[in-house]
Formats: structure tokens, C-alpha cells, sequence
């Protein structure tokens, strides 16, 4: 590779390490101005959130006349309220709701004592609405007696203004329901406020003392500036480069290096006088005008540059008819709508059926053109309605009719029927224990038709004092001895019980007849001794079954 072409390589080497340079600077600049923004938007939402909280604690709760109550008082712009003595403070609009406070005026403005305005601030104007008592009250001008709702206005020094009895003005109601309501809460509300006002106050202050992202990225910028180690590598191989030819080489350089300079110049100029003209002609400076007819809208216009001259020819309007709205002659513009036929008779030459549509014309009075009009469909005339599969409580069925005139068949679903519901059946009988407790049984209820299961519920069955007792007798006898079930049975009718008692008792008295047999057999081979046979001789005299002998007599090793 030859001089020049070293000498290009190095130029075009420093270019690129020039632009990645440029870029990066860009890049780092652009994010710390990011940063800057967000860093400004978090303080402005801020500042927003506290200004929000502070305006919405200023707007009055209620207002009565130029009178404005706030969370904690009760302000007017030009004077004070006052009221002399003991007052009661009477809020009817919502029942019977009453309370007491003691007023008095302190220093041109209101010193408000007492549980019902215990959240105004005193010391500050004010205002009292209340019930005067029966004894009489002096104001500045006058004595009231007895007045239930009675505003006194004054100035600072002690001036009146207006006073009144407001007892049947709704507003003067709903403010004295306020005071009222207001105080009982305005401590909790301005402490409440003050928490909310101190915590955004803060965040505010946080918001505004976090630099840490906009001081991360101005760094981050700065050392993208100062990072010039590689363009500045990229110069020192150029001017290395250019300072190892021979001073021929070198010459020869410097003469390309110029003509490339006067041919870029060159360049630049004619681009220059090709944009001049391409702006003169494109913003119409230069134009070589192509007028275009005037119409009814628009003067005469040139397709280049848009100029125009003269005037609009204006519409020709031609009248509307019954089917044309108003037209122009000269652009076919239209206005409004056509005016439509007119027709005063009607006469009918084919009628209407329940299948085809029938005919009448008539004749326009403003065109004098024949009109024909369709009319419309007869309804059906259907007859009375044919079953032609029954419903049942399993599906449904249908019907139809058919019109007398056409024969037109219309179908018809009828809706499924009822099921018959039938007896109720015994599906698992109640258990008793051997405590006489009654476990419920089951019992349903089918369709009589589809045998569909309709109903399910349980039942119970209460035992008579003789069934209550013969079970206890039976589990009284087999909590000491062994019995066989018939054995048990005789027992307990030898105690006189009846029969059906006796036998609901051992049917229910939870006994195991073979383990009933084994503790039998045992207790005979305790105080005597029998054979296999004999034992069990013995157990079928005791009421056993053969069965039940048996496995007595093998239970105690026979």
C-alpha cells in the first residue's frame, strides 16, 4: 500500500473515532437533560400534591349569606359576629337534636366556649346561630324575645351591620347543622390536615434534595466529553502518517488534498444554485402561470402556484321537482332534497293477498306522471290450532294451524307438562341405638308418569314410653348377663312389657346373638362342665339358633 492510500486510511480512521466521539457526547448529554426533566416533573407533582391539599382545606364547608364556615371557624370579610349571653344551639331539620354552649364577645371578635363549638377557634370572628331563651336578650339596637334563630352582624368596633331572625330559612338551618357537625370533627380534621400537610411538605423537600440521577448522567456526560483518548490516537496516526513520505509524496498529497477542496467547493455552489431555484419554483417566487377556468365556487386559478383572479361565476340554481332537489345548471350542485310525488287519490287495481302484494296508482299533481304503488300484505287468516304430539313432563310437543286462504302451515312448541308427583316411598327406614336415639331415614318421592325422582328428605320416627323404656330395660339386663334374642324377648315380657315393646327392644338393643352365645357358654363352663354336645344342647334350651350355639360353644374352645 502506497503513501496516499496509508494517508487515507488514517484520515478515514480518525473520522470514524471522530463520529463514535460525537455520538457518544450526544448520547450522555441527552440523558442528563432527561434526568433533568424528570427531576423537574417530580418536584412540580409534588408541589402540586401540597397545593392540592392546602386550596381543598381552604374552600368553606358551607356558606348563609356573606358568611363562610371553615373546618375550624367561621368567616366573614368585612366584620365579626357577636351574641350576648346564654344561648341554646337548636339544629331541627334532622330531629331532635340539642346542645348547649356559653358565648360571649371578646375583643371585637368571638370567644366560643363549650362541647358544641369546642373544634371553632376562639378568639377569631366567628358566628353563633341559635335559639334565644325565654328570658330576654338585649342586642345593640333592640330586645328579642324568644327569637329561635337570631344573627347579629357587627363590625370589629362594634358597629351593626344587619341583624335578623333566619329561624324558617333553610340555609340558616343547614349552617347551624354545620357548626355543629364541623366541631365535633375539626380537631381531628386539622390534625389530620397537618399530618397530610407536614408529610407532602416533605416530599417535597425529598423530592427537590434527590440530584443523585441528574449528578449520575452530568457525570456520565462530562466524562464522555473528556473520553478522547481514541480520537486523539487516530490524529497522532494521521500526523504520523503524514510526516513519514518523502517530500514528494507529500507535495503530491497536499495537490490531490486541494483539487478535492476546489471540486467539494464547486460542488457546494451548484447544490446552493440548484436549491435557490428549486425554493424560487417550489414557493412560487418564479412562476409561469397555468390558469385554470373559473367554475361556480372557485375564480380563475393557476395549477402551479395556486394564485388566482377574478371572481367566482356563482351556481345557477334550477328549481326542484319531484324527483330532482335544486340543482345547478352550470356545476350539478344540489341543494336540499327533491320534492317527491303527489298524489290526492289513490285508486287500487290488484288487491293484496296473504301471499302476493296488491297495486294502486295514481297521478302526480305537480307532474301530472302516473305513480304506481305496491300495497302491502294481508295478514293470514289462520284457523284454530291442531295437536299433533301431545307434551308430557318429558318433552314437549306441538301444534299447528294452517290459514284458510293459502294453507300456510304454522308450527308451534308446547311447552313440557308438569310432573305427577305420587306417594311418598320408604327408600331406608330410620335406626334406633341401644340408647334410644333415632338415626332419621330416607324417604322419596317419583313422578307417577316418568318415575323421575322428584323429592328427597329425611324422617325420623318418635318412640312410645314402652319402646323408651323396654330398650333400657334390655340394655339394663345386657350390661350384667348374656341373652339369646328370644331369651330376651321372654325377659322383658315377664317384666310386662308387651309384646311389640319386647321384640322392638331386642331388634334395637345393638346385641351380637353370637357374641351373646359365647359369653353364655362361658358362664356355664364356669360353675360346671358339659360336653361339646351338651353345651350346646344347653344354648338351644337358652333360645340360641343352631348357628349361634355353635359359635358359642367354639368361642370357648370346644
Amino acid at each position: 500500500m502506497g503513501y496516499i492510500e496509508d494517508v487515507a486510511a488514517a484520515k478515514a480512521r480518525l473520522d470514524n473515532e471522530t463520529k463514535s466521539y460525537v455520538a457518544s457526547v450526544k448520547e450522555s448529554e441527552r440523558l442528563e437533560k432527561q434526568a433533568r426533566k424528570d427531576y423537574e416533573k417530580a418536584v412540580k407533582d409534588a408541589q402540586k400534591a401540597l397545593d392540592a391539599c392546602q386550596q381543598g382545606w381552604a374552600k368553606p364547608r358551607a356558606t348563609f349569606g356573606n358568611l363562610k364556615l371553615f373546618a375550624t371557624r367561621v368567616a366573614n370579610a368585612s366584620a365579626s359576629l357577636s351574641i350576648l349571653g346564654e344561648v341554646d344551639v337548636r339544629v331541627d331539620t334532622s330531629g331532635n337534636i340539642y346542645s348547649h354552649t356559653d358565648v360571649s364577645s371578646s375583643g371585637g371578635g368571638v370567644s366560643l366556649t363549650g362541647a358544641v363549638v369546642g373544634g371553632l377557634v376562639a378568639g377569631t370572628p366567628g358566628a353563633i346561630i341559635g335559639s334565644r331563651k325565654k328570658n330576654k336578650v338585649k342586642t345593640k339596637n333592640e330586645t328579642h324575645d324568644e327569637r329561635k334563630l337570631f344573627i347579629t352582624v357587627t363590625t370589629p368596633d362594634g358597629q351593626l351591620i344587619e341583624e335578623g331572625d333566619a329561624s324558617k330559612e333553610r340555609e340558616a338551618r343547614e349552617f347551624a347543622a354545620n357548626i355543629i357537625n364541623q366541631s365535633k370533627v375539626a380537631a381531628a380534621e386539622l390534625e389530620r390536615h397537618e399530618e397530610d400537610v407536614f408529610r407532602l411538605t416533605q416530599a417535597v423537600l425529598d423530592t427537590k434534595a434527590d440530584t443523585s440521577a441528574i449528578d449520575a448522567a452530568a457525570n456520565a456526560a462530562q466524562a464522555a466529553r473528556e473520553n478522547t483518548a481514541a480520537r486523539d490516537e487516530a490524529q497522532r496516526l494521521l500526523d504520523q502518517t503524514r510526516a513519514s513520505g518523502t517530500e514528494e509524496e507529500r507535495a503530491a498529497l497536499e495537490a490531490k488534498e486541494l483539487k478535492a477542496r476546489q471540486i467539494k467547493r464547486y460542488a457546494i455552489v451548484a447544490a446552493a444554485a440548484v436549491a435557490l431555484l428549486v425554493v424560487l419554483f417550489s414557493t412560487h417566487i418564479i412562476c409561469f402561470h397555468k390558469w385554470q377556468d373559473a367554475t361556480c365556487t372557485d375564480p380563475q386559478t393557476c395549477s402551479t402556484c395556486g394564485r388566482t383572479r377574478g371572481e367566482a361565476l356563482g351556481h345557477e340554481w334550477k328549481e326542484a321537482t319531484c324527483t330532482d332537489p335544486k340543482t345547478c345548471d352550470r356545476c350539478g350542485k344540489t341543494e336540499g332534497d327533491a320534492l317527491g310525488h303527489e298524489v290526492k287519490e289513490w285508486k287500487v287495481t290488484k288487491k293484496s293477498t296473504c301471499t302476493e302484494k296488491g297495486e294502486k296508482v295514481g297521478v302526480c299533481t305537480r307532474c301530472g306522471n302516473k305513480q304506481t304503488r305496491e300495497t302491502k300484505l294481508k295478514d293470514h287468516a289462520f284457523g284454530d290450532w291442531t295437536v299433533t304430539k301431545e307434551a308430557s313432563c318429558t318433552q314437549e310437543g306441538t301444534r299447528v294451524r294452517t290459514c284458510q286462504n293459502c294453507g300456510k302451515e304454522e308450527k308451534e312448541t308446547i311447552a313440557k307438562t308438569d310432573h305427577t308427583p305420587g306417594d311418598w316411598v320408604v327408600a331406608q327406614e330410620p335406626s334406633v341405638t341401644s340408647l334410644g336415639n333415632v338415626n332419621a331415614g330416607i324417604r322419596t318421592r317419583s313422578c307417577t308418569v316418568c318415575g323421575a325422582e322428584l323429592e328427597r328428605e329425611d324422617f325420623t320416627i318418635e318412640l312410645t314410653i314402652g319402646q323408651k323404656n323396654a330398650l333400657a330395660k334390655a340394655a339394663s339386663y345386657l350390661s350384667f348377663t348374656s341373652f339369646s334374642y328370644s331369651g330376651l324377648v321372654d325377659q322383658l315380657k315377664f317384666e310386662g312389657f308387651s309384646d311389640e315393646d319386647a321384640v322392638f327392644a331386642a331388634d334395637h338393643c345393638g346385641a351380637d346373638w353370637n357374641e351373646q352365645a359365647a359369653l353364655k357358654a362361658q358362664s356355664y363352663l364356669e360353675f360346671t362342665s358339659f360336653s361339646r354336645q351338651g353345651l350346646i344342647d344347653q344354648l338351644l334350651f337358652e333360645g340360641f339358633t343352631y348357628e349361634q350355639a355353635e359359635y358359642g360353644v367354639s368361642a370357648v374352645g370346644y
